[in-house]
């Protein structure tokens, strides 16, 4: 705790008192029912992270009308019958010594009609460039009607116990439209000038503080930055901070972007704590205490940001998901027990935006508090495991914990597989630190590792293990092409992890997110001539969208060429022939080509074992080759249940 001081000072928002200086920011979940009501899952979800000590939790963006959710599982407060859900959590979260907040919000043109059964609603009608639906643009009387709406949500809030209100006046959503004269183009009281447009937060502060009493904390999140053409900047942000400070707002969220920038996701290759700065120059001229979130995942950088006065608060968003017992391991010292968000966005970003409930790559656990528990073994028992990439150790560490005895056995002499291989491209840095985590859990609880062994069906059978997990990942796949076995071809993970040699001019046949990856890797490190060469109509498709925008505009910045719908025919030792639109054609004059065609499972122990093992798994990539999501998600599950 010596060295997080300031992280662990008390402070107050308003007449609310915090514990602590972490607290965590509103996500969505997709945990809530179809009725939108708080439910048992949502509840531990919350409690978890309060039980980690942190000091305020905020609720998911919470609908104030029935029309205006950001999707079939937005949680609400339009009626009196969803305040015993909120009550409940309220409850759950104070029983653990922890403030709860819940965040107001109104999606406006961010969402779809399907969500809602009505088109969606705007400042102005004007269709957000992400979702693409044409908006109607609000009657004046009906924005009137909506201040009343926040009053009633904000007033219900109260009466289920809950700490706080937080107002969404950020990311694009409704408020910010009619914040931004990007998208505000109304003549009537709401548009036009800088006060006009402020109107509408502006009066929802001041109906909530009529309802609620002047002592009730509000906070509000806001975008400094908007990113884009007429969009929101931080001189106009700063006027916008104290206009809300001057209405009775006790704290200020410190946010950037909105649906057309998707700045605000914050993928992996973005700068550590990067909405910092604007967050620093609005506290200036501000005396309420100012929060910021954006890639802060280390107590040390959350320290920094603190104990030099730049922000007041941390609000850690996926980083509590990551690790909800964040804030309890750096009290105690536990620096490198610390689950570290890697900014995949693979199970919390791509799950919401693709309608399915939030995970996390390297905490399976989230939003299965109640069912995935880790519990003493019935039998101990002896258990071999072969392959140290994420799946094989998350699966040890978990199996030990339970009072297993566990042998990891790993043919390279570390830890980490085509996982840590991973971790090569730009930005991708922080894929080594769930690999780290994993391994030190383990020797905590007393994992024995034997790297450098690669094992044979012999050997195993000689320990007379109880339990055999195999977990020897993938291999690459090589299709039956024309020349795919010439030597002067070379593999990506051998490229990246330095393995082999490349020239100044490279052809990468395959664009999926690894052979897109190591383009970035060629191109932005080592300022190659980089073709990839694709047979769907779009390279990294295989990517979410978040990690994908930015890798792709660092790809055209760094002039790497594209050749999609293109099959290829034949390799050669400097090129490929290929047919694209019923032409066949070839590129020759390459000093390296590399393949990045996929992978292929791989588990030579199984056919030898089976039938000679009582109890023998497959798991991750070596029962089939895909995402490190599933197979840590497989592994987790499986060392839970022996």
């Amino acid at each position: 705790m010596e060295n997080y001081a300031t992280l662990f000072t008390p402070i107050s928002i308003g007449t609310m008192q915090l514990k602590n200086r972490g607290i965590v920011s509103a996500m969505g979940t997709g945990f809530t029912t179809t009725e939108c009501a708080v439910n048992d899952r949502l509840i531990a979800y919350h409690r978890e992270k309060a039980r980690g000590g942190f000091a305020l939790l905020t609720v998911e963006v919470t609908a104030v009308t029935p029309d205006g959710k950001t999707a079939f599982t937005t949680p609400g407060l339009w009626k009196d019958e969803q305040i015993e859900g909120f009550k409940r959590l309220a409850e759950a979260v104070h029983a653990e010594d922890c403030k709860i907040c819940v965040q107001l919000q109104h999606p406006g043109r961010q969402t779809l009609t399907i969500f809602n059964d009505a088109q969606p609603v705007a400042a102005s009608s004007i269709a957000c460039p992400k979702m693409k639906e044409l908006p109607r643009a609000l009657r004046t009387e009906e924005v009137y009607d909506l201040v009343k709406k926040f009053g009633d949500g904000a007033e219900r809030a109260k009466k289920a116990g809950i700490d706080a209100i937080e107002i969404h006046g950020a990311h694009g959503y409704l408020l910010c439209q009619f914040m931004s004269a990007y998208s505000n183009k109304r003549t009537d009281e709401f548009g036009g000038s800088l006060e006009n447009r402020m109107r509408f937060p502006l009066l929802i502060v001041a109906e909530i503080k009529n309802r609620l009493g002047k002592d009730y904390p509000i906070l509000f999140r806001m975008s400094a930055e908007e990113w884009c053409v007429g969009g929101i900047t931080l001189p106009e942000a700063r006027v916008m901070a104290k206009m809300l400070e001057a209405a009775g707002v006790d704290a200020l969220n410190i946010s950037v972007g909105n649906y057309s920038t998707e700045t605000f996701w914050g993928s992996s290759d973005y700068p550590v704590a990067y909405i910092a700065k604007y967050a620093e120059d609005i506290k200036k001229s501000l005396q309420i205490p100012v929060i910021v979130a954006g890639k802060v995942n280390d107590p040390y950088i959350a320290e920094e940001l603190l104990s030099s006065n730049r922000v007041d608060l941390i609000a850690f968003g996926r980083e509590s998901i990551a690790d909800p017992h964040f804030m309890q391991k750096a009290r105690d010292g536990r620096y490198d027990e610390i689950y570290s968000c890697i900014g995949c966005h693979q199970g919390c970003t791509k799950n919401l935006l693709t309608g399915k409930a939030l995970t996390c790559l390297v905490n399976p656990f989230v939003g299965r508090e109640a069912e995935l528990q880790i519990k003493p073994a019935d039998q101990v028992k002896k258990i071999c495991i072969v392959g140290a990439g994420p799946a094989g150790l998350q699966a040890a560490w978990i199996l030990a914990k339970r009072g297993h005895d566990v042998t990891v056995y790993e043919k390279e002499k570390h830890i980490g597989g085509q996982f840590a291989v991973a971790a090569y491209p730009p930005g991708k840095a922080d894929l080594v630190k769930p690999l780290q985590y994993y391994y030190k859990m383990g020797c905590i609880f007393g994992v024995t590792y034997q790297f450098h062994t690669e094992v044979h069906a012999e050997r195993i059978l000689e320990v007379k293990p109880d339990v055999v997990i195999l977990a020897t990942g993938s291999q690459p796949f090589y299709p039956p092409i024309e020349g795919i076995g010439c030597p002067d071809l070379v593999n990506a993970t051998d490229i990246l992890s330095g393995k082999r040699p490349f020239g100044e001019k490279i052809l990468i046949a395959g664009g999926g997110m690894v052979g897109a990856e190591t383009a970035d890797f060629l191109s932005t490190y080592h300022k190659k001539d980089v073709l990839i060469m694709e047979l769907a109509a779009e390279i990294a498709n295989d990517m979410n969208a978040v990690s994908k925008v930015a890798l792709m505009e660092r790809l055209e910045k760094n002039k790497v060429q594209f050749s999609v719908n293109s099959k290829i025919l034949k390799f050669y030792a400097d090129g490929v022939q290929y047919e694209r639109n019923g032409m066949v054609e070839e590129v020759r004059g390459y000093d390296t080509v590399v393949l990045a065609l996929g992978s292929k499972d791989y588990h030579p122990l199984e056919a030898e074992l089976s039938g000679q093992i009582s109890e023998l798994y497959t798991i991750g990539d070596a029962q089939k080759a895909g995402q490190a999501l599933e197979a840590i998600r497989q592994a987790t599950e499986l060392a839970l249940q022996i």
